[in-house]
């Protein structure tokens, strides 16, 4: 039926996204050290399909988030487990009602960062600004290949504050979580409280888990502080202190690990087109300093609009090991054509035996109409103890 008058007609869904085709091989051989070095050589190619897609104005108001990959893997035996994967990162219904926001499916919850990827559903009561209540309820996918598990049941109650507008711009959230996996791992309770402070051009953030332990108490077993002042309009010094007892694999608190803080300070300035900056990284374990990371990275401003230089070398140690790389890139215009090439140098010492090689990029960038581009990327590298090439390529189409 026609809509009533003055009312707005239903112009249904509407699709927008990415789909892309991946190919990436390799081929490499690694050389042993001693008077008979063994050689192993590595083979693979990985074909793959990636969607990303939002369908907006379903009926209702609500909309459809989806982030899909799926690879087949082609190779030796030891490098991959399973041939065909595929992998949903994203994948759920949501929908705004008034105050209230409700999301069901895959997703990342929006409003606190500690809890990672839902299987699930999330209902939050509140504006885009100022306060906000909300809770979470579903399992946690399997670590490695994001596949749908019931083993790790996990809920969440947060709350959240924000504030954007004018010269303060605050996103503050506290939340409690519960994890009572039902497969022998020990169940995990922790809280934790993030906060995206800037004031003008000084930002301050920092993130913090607590958890409780099987006695009972509470132990920080993750912490992260992050600092951002601008010296003059183009200097800018920034420093991060980050500590972490858990790994990526987020176990229980009964088998925490050796505490191991991570310091670090950058300056950095920007002129005109060009961008210079320089940095230092320490890793302490305990009281003891075990390695440190000096870097630094330059961009010239561009030739006539079409040539640009640019670099970033690295030099790290840990222990009696220590490393160095360095990368300088050169990128130029050919009308459509977006070529670049980067240099590698790699310097790596270990157990008292130093290893050098050298390698290069190519990548080449075309727009093939207006919402179609393709890539390709050669890669080589060669030295005393490493030989490899690699080849990828992509295209891509937006919609």
């Amino acid at each position: 039926p026609p809509a009533p008058p003055g009312a707005t007609a239903y112009s249904g869904p509407q699709l927008r996204g990415s789909v892309a085709m991946d190919v990436l091989g390799s081929h490499s051989t690694t050389i042993g050290f001693g008077a008979n070095p063994e050689r192993v050589g590595r083979d693979y190619a990985v074909p793959a399909l990636r969607l990303q897609a939002v369908v907006a104005n379903l009926p209702g108001g609500g909309r459809f988030v989806t982030s899909v990959q799926g690879t087949q893997q082609v190779g030796s035996a030891a490098l991959f487990d399973r041939s065909t994967v595929l992998r949903v990162y994203n994948a759920h219904y949501e929908q705004d009602a008034g105050p209230a926001h409700f999301a069901v499916g895959r997703f990342f919850s929006p409003y606190e960062p500690f809890s990672g990827i839902w299987d699930g559903a999330l209902l939050r009561v509140g504006g885009a600004q100022g306060l906000g209540l909300g809770v979470e309820g579903g399992f946690q996918p399997r670590l490695g290949d994001e596949g749908f598990t019931t083993t790790t049941p996990k809920f969440a109650a947060f709350a959240d504050f924000r504030h954007f507008g004018g010269s303060v711009r605050l996103n503050t959230n506290l939340s409690a979580h519960i994890w009572r996996p039902t497969d022998g791992t020990p169940d995990r309770t922790f809280l934790g409280w993030s906060q995206q402070l800037a004031v003008g051009r000084v930002r301050l953030d920092h993130a913090i888990e607590l958890d409780q332990m099987a006695g009972g108490g509470w132990s920080v077993t993750r912490f992260d502080a992050r600092a951002a002042v601008p010296v003059t309009s183009g200097l800018q010094l920034s420093a991060e202190y980050y500590r972490d007892r858990l790994g990526w694999l987020d176990i229980a608190p009964d088998s925490l690990l050796p505490r191991e803080d991570r310091a670090s300070a950058n300056a950095s300035y920007q002129f005109a087109e060009g961008f210079v900056s320089a940095g230092v990284t320490l890793l302490v374990s305990g009281t003891t300093v075990q390695g440190h990371t000096y870097s630094g990275s330059l961009v010239l401003p561009q030739i006539a609009g079409r040539l640009s230089f640019s670099g970033a070398v690295s030099y790290w140690s840990l222990g009696t090991s220590s490393g160095l790389v360095a990368t300088p890139t050169v990128a130029w215009r050919l009308r459509r054509l977006r070529p670049s090439l980067t240099y590698e140098f790699f310097r790596t010492t270990a157990v008292g035996v130093s290893s050098i090689s050298h390698g290069g990029t190519l990548s080449l960038a075309l727009p093939l109409a207006r919402a179609l581009e393709s890539i390709v990327r050669l890669t080589v590298r060669y030295g005393a103890n490493v030989q490899s090439f690699g080849l990828y390529s992509s295209l891509r189409l937006s919609f």
